[in-house]
């Protein structure tokens, strides 16, 4: 397919193909990027990410050393991005002189769009503020997670191993409240689809989720039932009330927070594949069950009558009526409670941005895929899910929900959610452990953090990126004889 047909699909309501092929093809191309260089500010590593929701342009950090940072990554710092703006000025007029001069409409448009590509060779984004340990209000020991308010830019949650979950004014870097949970903090999240509650989940090392409202400041309740540390929680993007949560016991949770006890206990063992057997073999023993009554059917009224009558009545009383009875209400009850996702700990939860499923990876070497409506394993095989996190890490999933993200030692590994291929393995830009990802829709890239203390972007190759242009370009133009 011409890029040309790709774009008449999208005019006519095919975005979501057009996109889907692009944005694959650019993934097949990551890697590390020169071009853009986060100068990070932290001496410890760098343990969470999270790019905001509206913009998608601020990339909040949190690190080890007990410090927070914002990065723009998308205008560079101080005078350097007064130099590219310069120099794309520069560019413009040359290229429209140019334009004027040799009337070569096509070839002038593709000079002014190398130089915008690149003005200025690689990009430095130094962190536009940070908060330290010294700071007014800042975290005493590692900042374990941070979470932008879903709405603007103008809040961000920060939890860290002081016990501390704080809600910082980005505006003035001040702290607008503070709760105190009485446990090393391990995750945070709010809820992008929520409309009725401004509510942060709180994991940690205290075995029941906290919920904390940040307009009163205070607890509204907390969810039990976990019998270990929880390292991850994630709220529904469908759903107001819902969220998942991980723990150290290997169990992963659905919780729908308007109820004291979980909505769901994932089970590793309640397959799909097993729940289409169990339909199969009712439907077997109903359709046995209707051949030898037929016979019956040819007796006369009186027989039929007496056999009814000796035969016990197939109500909620009868033993067949009774041990469903049993099977719906007692064996899950039994079953689900010690049920468990993953033979070790749950070092990350996410969701696909459509709400429909959930991925989930643990010390297992396993990442599984959940269905969010039947809450049963796909038995999806992602290869090499090498994890052996003795702290949460943080998974990232693409914006149409195709690709997952993975962290793997010192390499981000790339799956098709679908069917768990690895598509890529990125490796190279760090020599630490990477702890976090987060992935950009808007500018197609993904930023990792690492135990080595760096933030790194991993952005399509130039190549690809330039030969895209200029077949855009020339599908746009359709004019092959004026080269």
């Amino acid at each position: 397919m011409s890029r040309l047909s790709r774009l008449f699909g999208r005019e006519t309501g095919q975005q979501h193909a057009v996109v889907r092929a692009i944005g694959q093809d650019r993934v097949q191309s990551l890697e590390f990027s020169g071009d853009k260089v986060l100068r990070s500010v932290h001496t410890g590593g760098v343990t969470c990410l999270d790019l905001d929701h509206g913009e998608q342009r601020y990339l909040l950090a949190g690190a080890a050393d007990a410090s927070i940072a914002v990065y723009d990554t998308q205008l560079p710092s101080g005078a350097e991005a007064q130099q590219q703006q310069a120099e794309e000025r520069e560019a413009t007029r040359a290229a429209a002189a140019a334009l004027d001069a040799t009337m070569a409409p096509l070839q002038s448009s593709r000079q002014v769009a190398e130089a915008r590509a690149n003005p200025g060779g690689c990009t430095d984004h130094a962190a536009l503020f940070s908060i330290t340990k010294q700071s007014p209000g800042g975290h005493k020991y590692s900042v374990a997670a941070v979470a932008w308010y879903p709405v603007d830019s103008g809040l961000f949650v920060s939890g860290g191993f002081d016990s501390e979950v704080k809600v910082w004014d980005t505006n003035t870097l001040q702290v607008a409240c503070s709760f105190s949970v009485g446990a090393r903090v391990y995750a945070t999240a709010m809820s992008a689809a929520a409309t009725a509650h401004c509510l942060v989940a709180v994991g940690s090392d205290n075995t029941a989720v906290q919920l904390c409202d940040i307009v009163s400041g205070g607890f509204t309740h907390t969810l039990s039932g976990h019998r270990g540390a929880v390292w991850a929680v994630h709220w529904s993007p469908s759903s107001d009330w819902e969220l998942v949560t991980g723990s150290c016991d290997g169990q992963l949770r659905l919780w729908d927070i308007r109820r004291a006890g979980p909505l769901h206990v994932f089970d590793q063992h309640d397959t799909q594949q097993q729940w289409q057997q169990q339909q199969q073999q009712q439907q077997q023993h109903a359709q046995t069950q209707q051949q030898a009554r037929q016979p019956e059917k040819k007796l006369g009224q009186s027989r039929r009558l007496a056999a009814d009558a000796q035969q016990p009545a197939k109500g909620s009383g009868s033993r067949d009526g009774a041990a469903a009875a049993s099977e719906r209400m007692f064996l899950p009850e039994r079953v689900t409670k010690y049920a468990t996702a993953h033979a070790g700990s749950i070092t990350g939860v996410a969701p696909t941005p459509d709400g429909l499923h959930w991925l989930s990876a643990g010390t297992d070497d396993k990442v599984r895929l959940w269905d969010a409506a039947s809450h049963r394993h796909q038995l999806v095989h992602y290869p090499g899910a090498f994890n052996r996190a003795v702290q949460a890490r943080q998974l990232a999933v693409s914006d149409d929900g195709s690709l997952l993200f993975h962290p793997s030692g010192s390499v981000v590994q790339v799956y098709d959610v679908g069917s768990g291929k690895l598509l890529r393995t990125l490796s190279g830009g760090h020599y630490g452990t990477i702890n976090c990802c987060s992935w950009n829709a808007t500018a197609q890239e993904l930023y990792s953090g690492s135990s080595d203390c760096n933030i790194v972007v991993w952005a399509p190759a130039r190549e690809r990126v330039n030969s895209e242009r200029d077949g855009w370009q020339k599908d746009s133009d359709g004019d092959d004889w004026s080269e």
